[in-house]
């Protein structure tokens, strides 16, 4: 795919002389956190239409290790934060979290989007020019782009290990139509994925990663695009950044129930799975997990921010409790929602807040906050400790408790 390339990359904040403010990139540095900044006037001066989808995509250049072990065990990587900011237009657009991993074990790139945000595994050959974040944003008002100012993509990388370097990049195109998350059929490699019948064939092409091939006929120039072929966008300048380490372990393996009602299909050797299969997914490894005598399992995370699932009970009847969080945020109250479903049917669903000081406690900081919280589920038998981590993020755990009768 013929690219529209910028070649002014800046380092520690300074432009190179000679060079136009087009693209500013985030050099490896001390700090987990990246930015890449464009302007969008620089690729075309389209007037984005009100209604109009600007269709955001995030792309992985290459991933490296300290150690140059790449693909010797498997490594995750955890997107967060991720958001766009315009220098001179109000809005302000968050995009999901992303969890990556690298596995030398797959053959075949998979990716899903979820509660918690997309999930996408390659294998270390597969990371050139791979999908891992999209998100569409309907235009709330006309966008002028050389009205806008700089247009900046900022975004934290954790990783499961130390000593892992990220260079990623991003792009935008304008599309007149376009669909919901899960119907797009988003492309996971820039290379044609391996034929399989169709409807696969689809992805025999060499459209860019993250190209949504099922509406790609409705891209329109705007943006960081002209129309097509470019149905991501021209790419910006990439960036390198050192992942800060994580202390969670890599979670298991990716699992389906097969006898489910409805099975998942592979398209174009991308797993996707059916929104009847789709289960509430954590965003952070479950740190614990205990089974009841009758047959119960109640898992819970340490590390639990804004609209994360926090803990999950599965009963043996196929019911499920999924807690939420709302809030995390240091220095804030929270509310946590509780949402019992079978299937595709809710049983109920209500909020409780969380204990919070109203006012600073001297000792201990210039703000409130949150005081450990305990509440007894299933007539008594099992206890959910709720408390604070210091980054302001909530921890959970379960207790089972013996009840007398």
């Amino acid at each position: 795919m013929a690219r529209l390339r910028l070649i002014c990359l800046v380092a520690a904040a300074a432009l190179l002389p000679g060079c136009a403010a087009a693209a500013r990139a985030q050099e490896v540095g001390s700090s987990c956190t990246s930015s890449i900044q464009v302007l969008f006037n620089r690729y075309t001066n389209t007037h984005i239409e009100t209604g109009s989808t600007i269709w955001l995509t995030g792309i992985l250049e290459a991933v490296s290790t300290d150690k140059s072990d790449l693909g010797s065990k498997p490594i995750r990587i955890d997107v967060r934060q991720s958001r766009i900011t315009f220098g001179k237009w109000q809005h302000v657009i968050t995009l999901p979290d992303s969890i990556i991993t690298i596995d030398p074990s797959t053959r075949d790139p998979q990716r899903w989007i979820g509660n918690s945000g997309w999930s996408v595994t390659y294998a270390p050959s597969q990371i050139p020019e791979a999908f891992f974040d999209g998100m569409p944003y309907e235009a709330p008002e006309p966008f002028i782009p050389g009205f806008s100012g700089p247009v900046t993509w900022t975004a934290t990388f954790t990783a499961s290990r130390p000593g892992v370097t990220v260079r990623w990049a991003w792009s935008a195109a304008v599309y007149s139509h376009f669909g919901v998350l899960g119907r797009l059929f988003v492309k996971p490699l820039t290379a044609p994925v391996s034929p399989l019948p169709a409807p696969d064939a689809m992805y025999q092409n060499d459209d860019p990663a993250g190209t949504p091939e099922a509406y790609k006929q409705f891209v329109i120039a705007g943006a960081m695009g002209t129309g097509a072929p470019q149905y991501t966008g021209a790419r910006s300048e990439p960036a390198s950044v050192i992942a800060c380490q994580s202390s969670e372990l890599l979670p298991p393996a990716f699992r389906i129930d097969l006898a489910a009602p409805a099975v998942p299909r592979h398209f174009g050797r991308v797993l996707l799975v059916p929104a009847s299969l789709a289960a509430p997914a954590f965003a952070w490894p479950v740190s614990q997990q205990i089974s009841l005598a009758d047959g119960s399992t109640w898992q819970a995370v340490v590390r639990c921010y804004a609209t994360d699932l926090c803990a999950l009970v599965s009963y043996p009847n196929g019911d499920q409790m999924a807690i939420y969080s709302e809030g995390a945020a240091y220095c804030k109250p929270y509310v946590l929602h509780f949402n019992r479903t079978n299937g595709g049917r809710t049983i109920y669903s209500f909020s409780r807040d969380v204990d919070y000081d109203e006012r600073p406690i001297a000792h201990r900081s210039n703000c409130a906050q949150t005081r450990p919280t305990h509440i007894a589920m299933d007539g008594g038998r099992v206890i959910l400790g709720i408390s604070q981590n210091a980054d302001g993020s909530l921890r959970f755990h379960f207790v089972s408790v013996r009840v007398s009768t």
